[in-house]
Order: structure tokens, then C-alpha cells, then sequence
């Protein structure tokens, strides 16, 4: 395609074609050559090959002509009149390229701007919102922006308690006579026609008479069942009628709480739309339906003065999901030189557990690895298991609950408390972590994670005895590996949006976590005496006759997903953390220190086997102290449709960890801009995906390209990648990121 001219985007254009080529894989038509595979019988081989590739595109020149005058008519709404679209079609033996040629004209812009609003009834609201209007003077006549300026009155309108107004009582006259490429601009507001008269009304104000809520409503059974609607009863909790049989399915007054549509009130759109996304977010029910109908018996005559409000019944009828559902996930992963592992989880939710919307949720996890403690050693085997307990309340509980739940959108507080036990050869580790907390949405795109009370006690119950000498000079690690008491905050923002017409989504985080200051300052507070670490030789505070750690800890994590075509997309992620250790504490507990490697991580490596830096441990094995305070990651990945349900991929990854604080004494283990290209691991590989939409089975293959322990060559020569340590096998559930 080509655009000769400024103003429109060739994507705008694009998608006014009908009819496309054939999809292209790394330009291969993969899907085309499956197709063109198939024999003419009706064998299941030739059916599935059929069913599971695309039929060639055939050239249509009437397709391609009218491709060019529906582009036409787009340029023209758009304010380009005058403007010319050709299709060029050069044929070479069985193939067509077609090229599309658009010769854009200097667009209409808007003179001047008027109105004539003829409901005088809406003329102060109107001119009340004139400030937001998307109409500029000078602006482009673009047919776009006329819409999007009628459906914005309409919501203004709308929320004033003007039911049934909608943009067909607006209009716009143009008038294109003043010349130079110039329009003038009139915008109409029509009167409400009386029915069964020629007479026309200013439009009529309503309000809400009659609210009724039914939280139980089942579908199937209302079509399987003549006498399912019958037989409901009905209890009133401040005008809300709440219908039900039996015991309601959620409490009254969370049903009050989260509808926003008031008794007496006039109809406010926004209100509606606010009580849809409440319920949505109580996560309890498939569909939200809210109806309105005119409460005839208490209508006036329709000829009454436009001054009287008119009585509105709003019903909402809500679809609960099924209440209990199981998550069954996992990964196994496989390197060359003979180490592997797995992991898998088990998780049980209850969506309405004591029938005020709150989620329970328990689940249970379970990890096997092969490590290599000693260079030569044999293998050895590390164990880890895991149960967490939680509880989501979809309200905010604390001394100012009132007004956190009145002002935030989906407001929720949730209490977990988890534990994990963990075996290794190096050490046996116990875990306790219990977090108190809330969420809340303030728009469509952001939410907020604030955990006041964040607190974990780890305890360390067995040490080997070689590995601890090992690390006796450096006790950076050494401390990293004590018992250690965590109390403090967390806090998270999250930004979801999908762009260019959901086509693309990007997703980013940002973590915050604080441990340690408030019981640090009680201490200095109260004079606590302090007691002599023996390890790093400070003087350090204790609770229980444990140091408690005192740290902080940063990260941001950004994914971007693009849509190329049909057939293929591209994920980008980019990760990074950092955490500082101070006062109480000499370094970060373990539990709180980078890794990487693994199924969604550094590929090429196995999990916790790459870093910090170019650090390579003499004597250690391949997953002892791979732990640091900063992790840069960035990864991107081509995915792509093959056939039927069968993906496929081609990832690049970036990243390590690194420490930055010169008390670490691994060597090469700190982070030195100037060397930053020789510490950056780079790793590539190939992935297959057999996606059923819930779930996604993965298989990925990683290969080093560059791995910043080895010394030279920079890049891994071709004929290395496929030996014993410089490949793995990943088996997962999901796409990595």
C-alpha cells in the first residue's frame, strides 16, 4: 500500500481491505503448504490437514476494486474529501500482487461552530459541558470525531436522569459554501416526539421508583422450567426488594452496598455502569443484567407538563458462577548435564464462602530438583513444599472502612497466612508468612495492592556443615542464610490496558516492599539494648532471640503484547528489581534475594544456575549462591500459529543478576556498567504450544548464547550449543509471560 499525503495511518486504511493474503510464517505460507497437502478424498488425514491449514486466497478483481472505494468512502468521512484510492493488479503466471494507491487531499477543517439546541430544557446542561467538546474550531470535518462528540452529549446527557434520550436526537448541519476547503458547522438538538401526535416535547426526566435485585437467577432453568419464575420471595432492606428462594445467595446488605442505583434518585448512566462493574468485580457471577421499564401505572399523561419527573422500575439480575472450582498447574524442566526438576501446585477456591462474595482459597504446592552441591559430587536431591490459606472480603475493613468503601472502586481486604518447608543439601528452611491487606481499583485501568501487615519468620534448622565453611569469609552470604524475623509493609500498582483497538495489551507492575523501620525505631525508641552479631561483628537488635531484617525492595516488571496478524503476535517483557539492606541488617534474607533461570526466566539456564555477574563457582555446583540484590531481565518472543490447536515460538532472552554492594566477595559477582555487555546472559530457543484456551501446554528449548561465567569466546560457537551444559528442556503450563 501506498499513502501519498499526511493524516491517516496506513493501518487505518489496511483495515478497509476485505480480502487478504494468505498468512506468512518467517515468510512462509506454513498454513497454505498444510492445506495444499491434503488429497482430494474424504480420508480423516486429508480432512485434518484441510481443517487445520488455510485454503489459498483466490485473487478477486471485484473485491480488490471495491476495496478501493470503500477506502474512498472512509477518507471522505473522515474530512478528506477529493482524495483517490487505485488498485494495481500485476499478475505473474498463477500469483497477484495487489497494491493499493492512495492520494490523499487537503482536508475540510470546521470554520465555525454553532448550535441550536431546541430542548431549551437542556440548554444550561449543555453549555454547563461545552468546555469538554471535542468540535475545534479549525479542526479537522472528520466524521470520527462528530460521532465521538454525540455519544460523549449522550453520556452527559444521560446522567442527568434523561433515559430515553440517545444520539439519534442529534444531528449536524454542514454548510460547505463559505469555500477555501472550509465547513461551517451546526449542531441540532431535537425535541421528544409526543406519540400518536405531530406535537414534539422537551425531553422527559426520570427517576427511580421501584428497585429489585435477584442475586440467584439461573437461565437454563428458566427456560427448562415454566414455573422457575414463579414462587420467588421478596425482602425489603432500605427499598432494595431482594428476590430469592430459600436463602439468598449473597447477603442483603452487601447487595445494597454495591448497587449504586438509589430509590427516588433521578437515572444516572453512571450509576448503572458503576453497579455493573461492582458486581463484576465481586468475581461471583457469570452476567449482570440491569433492566428499566416505565412504571406505566404511575406514568402522567402523555401530553403532562415536560417539567414533571417520570417513575422508572430498575431490576438487576445477577448469574452466580459455579461456586467451587480447582487450578492445577506445573513445570518440569531438563538440562543436559543431568540436572532436572519439577513442580506442581493444587489450588481449591470458593467464590462466596459465607455468602458475602468473600473468596476462599487454599493450595497446596510440591518441588523436586536434582542439584549438584561439589563439582564431581553426585547428584543430590532438594525437596520443597508449600500450603497457603486466604481470605478475599470485597469491602475494606478498618477504622475508616465507611469512607474507604464509599469513595474506592472494588474495595477488598484479604488475610492469607502460608507456610513452606524446604530441604536442601545445604540447609533445611522453614517458612511462616501471614499478610493482612487491601486492594481497590480508582479507574478502569489501575489497581492497588496496600499490605500494612506484612510479617514471615524464617528459620534455618540444618546446615551442611562444608557448604557453611565454604562461605565463612564472606559474610555477606553468611548472614543472608540466618533466622531471620520480617515485619512490615508491602505495597503494588498495577497498570492493564489494552491499545490500538485491543489489539495490542500492555501490563505493568510496580512492587514496593519495606521490612524492619518501625521495630527499629521502637528499639531506639525504648533503648533496647542491642547484642553483637557474631557473623558480621555489628551490634544488632533482636525479637525472640532472632535478628529481624531491615531492608527495602523495588521492582517494576512491564509486558507488552502486539498483534502482527491472525496468525502471529509478538510478547516483549522487560523486568527489574533491587533491594538494599540497612541498619539491622548486613544483607537480604534469602527468601528475599534475585534469581534466575527456569520455565519463565532465563531459558537457557536452569532455575537459580546463572549469576551474579560473571561469577563461576570453583568448587559449588550449579545452583549454591546464584542469589543477588538486582535482577535485569528483558525477553521477547514470536509466536505464531502452526495447525489446529499446535503453536509454535522463537524467544531471545536477556539478564542477570548482580550485587552492588561491595561487601559480596564472589568474584566478578558485582554490577560494573563498563562491563555490562560481558554480564549480560543472552540465551535463545524455539517453543512448541498446544493452546485449549483455559489452558496452555508448553514445551520451550533454550540455548546459551552467551554465558558471562565463561570467559571467551563472547558468543557460544554454534557447535556448543547442543553439548551437555549449554541447553534445557522446559515442560510448562502457560505462556512464560
Amino acid at each position: 500500500m501506498e499513502v501519498n499525503g499526511e493524516g491517516l495511518k496506513k493501518s487505518e486504511l489496511r483495515s478497509m481491505i476485505r480480502q487478504k493474503p494468505n498468512s506468512e510464517i518467517f515468510a512462509l505460507r506454513f498454513n497454505l503448504w498444510l492445506y495444499n497437502l491434503s488429497a482430494s478424498d474424504s480420508g480423516w488425514v486429508n480432512e485434518f490437514l484441510r481443517n487445520s491449514g488455510e485454503p489459498p486466497v483466490i485473487l478477486d478483481s471485484a473485491q480488490a476494486i471495491a476495496n478501493s472505494r470503500r477506502m474512498e468512502q472512509y477518507i471522505g468521512y473522515r474530512g478528506y474529501y477529493g482524495s483517490s484510492a487505485e488498485t494495481i493488479i500485476k499478475r505473474k503466471q498463477k500469483k497477484a500482487d495487489v497494491t493499493y494507491v492512495v492520494n490523499l487531499a487537503k482536508p475540510y477543517t470546521m470554520r465555525h461552530i454553532g448550535y441550536d439546541l431546541r430542548d431549551r430544557q437542556m440548554d444550561s446542561l449543555y453549555v454547563a459541558d461545552k468546555e469538554r467538546s471535542l468540535l475545534r474550531e479549525g479542526g479537522v470535518f472528520d466524521g470520527e470525531v462528530l460521532e465521538t462528540e454525540v455519544n460523549r452529549i449522550v453520556q452527559v446527557v444521560r446522567t442527568h436522569g434523561y433515559y430515553e434520550f440517545n444520539k439519534s436526537y442529534i444531528t449536524y448541519r454542514a454548510d460547505t459554501a463559505v469555500g477555501n476547503r472550509q465547513v461551517d458547522i451546526t449542531l441540532i438538538l431535537q425535541r421528544e416526539p409526543v406519540p400518536g401526535t405531530a406535537n414534539t416535547r422537551n425531553h422527559r426526566v426520570f427517576y427511580v421508583n421501584n428497585l429489585v435485585l435477584n442475586a440467584d437467577y439461573d437461565p437454563v432453568k428458566a427456560i427448562q422450567d415454566r414455573d422457575y419464575l414463579t414462587g420467588w420471595d421478596t425482602l425489603n432492606v432500605n427499598g432494595l426488594q431482594v428476590m430469592h428462594k430459600g436463602q439468598p445467595g449473597i447477603k442483603p446488605g452487601l447487595a445494597l452496598m454495591n448497587s449504586t442505583i438509589r430509590l427516588g434518585e433521578l437515572y444516572n448512566e453512571q450509576d448503572v455502569n458503576r453497579t455493573y462493574a461492582n458486581f463484576a468485580n465481586l468475581r461471583l457471577f457469570k452476567s449482570v443484567n440491569i433492566r428499566f421499564n416505565e412504571n406505566q401505572a404511575a406514568q402522567q399523561d402523555s401530553l403532562a407538563l415536560d417539567t414533571l419527573r417520570y417513575p422508572l422500575s430498575a431490576s438487576v439480575v445477577l448469574s452466580p458462577f459455579t461456586l467451587q472450582s480447582y487450578d492445577v498447574g506445573g513445570e518440569v524442566s531438563l538440562s543436559g548435564n543431568g540436572l532436572w526438576g519439577f513442580a506442581g501446585r493444587l489450588n481449591y477456591q470458593h467464590k462466596n464462602m459465607f455468602r458475602g462474595a468473600e473468596i476462599f482459597a487454599a493450595g497446596i504446592s510440591a518441588a523436586f530438583q536434582k542439584v549438584q552441591l561439589y563439582v564431581g559430587k553426585p547428584l543430590q536431591n532438594s525437596v520443597e513444599l508449600g500450603a497457603t490459606v486466604s481470605l478475599n472480603i470485597p469491602k475494606i475493613i478498618s477504622p475508616y472502612s465507611e469512607t474507604f468503601n464509599r469513595r474506592l472502586f472494588s474495595p477488598r481486604t484479604q488475610i492469607s497466612v502460608s507456610g513452606d518447608y524446604q530441604q536442601r543439601p545445604d540447609y533445611v528452611r522453614t517458612l511462616l508468612a501471614t499478610t493482612y491487606g487491601y486492594s481497590w481499583r480508582n479507574t478502569r485501568n489501575m489497581t492497588y495492592i496496600l499490605n500494612p501487615i506484612d510479617f514471615n519468620i524464617i528459620n534455618i534448622t540444618q546446615k551442611d556443615s562444608t557448604f557453611f565453611a565454604s562461605i565463612q569469609n564472606n559474610p555477606y552470604l553468611l548472614s543472608s542464610y540466618q533466622n531471620s524475623f520480617l515485619l512490615g509493609s508491602t505495597f503494588a500498582a498495577i497498570y492493564n490496558r489494552s491499545l490500538l483497538q485491543r489489539k495490542d495489551r500492555l501490563h505493568v507492575r510496580f512492587d514496593a516492599e519495606l521490612k524492619g523501620n518501625l521495630l527499629w525505631a521502637l528499639c531506639k525508641i525504648f533503648n533496647v539494648p542491642a547484642s553483637m552479631d557474631a557473623t558480621t561483628g555489628r551490634n544488632t537488635y533482636s525479637i525472640w532471640q532472632t535478628d529481624f531484617a531491615q531492608f527495602a525492595k523495588f521492582d517494576v516488571a512491564a509486558t507488552y503484547l502486539t498483534t502482527i496478524n491472525e496468525a502471529s503476535s509478538v510478547a516483549m517483557r522487560g523486568v527489574i528489581g533491587v533491594g538494599f539492606a540497612y541498619s539491622n541488617s548486613y544483607s537480604l534474607p534469602t527468601d528475599k534475594m534475585y534469581y534466575v533461570g527456569g520455565a519463565n526466566s532465563m531459558r537457557g539456564w536452569q532455575i537459580r544456575t546463572l549469576g551474579p555477574g560473571t561469577y563461576a563457582p570453583d568448587t559449588m555446583g550449579n545452583v549454591l549462591n546464584h542469589l543477588a540484590d538486582m535482577r535485569l531481565e528483558l525477553n521477547a518472543e514470536y509466536r505464531f500459529k502452526l495447525f489446529w490447536r499446535l503453536e509454535g515460538a522463537v524467544f531471545l532472552d536477556a539478564g542477570n543478576i548482580w550485587s552492588f554492594n561491595d561487601k559480596d566477595r564472589r568474584e566478578g559477582a558485582l554490577l560494573k556498567l563498563s562491563a555490562l555487555p560481558k554480564q549480560l546472559a543472552l540465551d535463545w530457543g524455539l517453543g512448541l504450544r498446544l493452546n485449549f484456551s483455559v489452558l496452555v501446554f508448553r514445551l520451550d528449548y533454550g540455548v546459551k548464547l552467551h554465558d558471562p561465567a565463561v570467559s571467551s569466546p563472547y558468543f557460544l560457537s554454534p557447535n556448543r550449543w547442543f553439548t551437555a551444559n549449554n541447553h534445557t528442556y522446559v515442560i510448562a503450563l502457560n505462556y512464560p509471560f
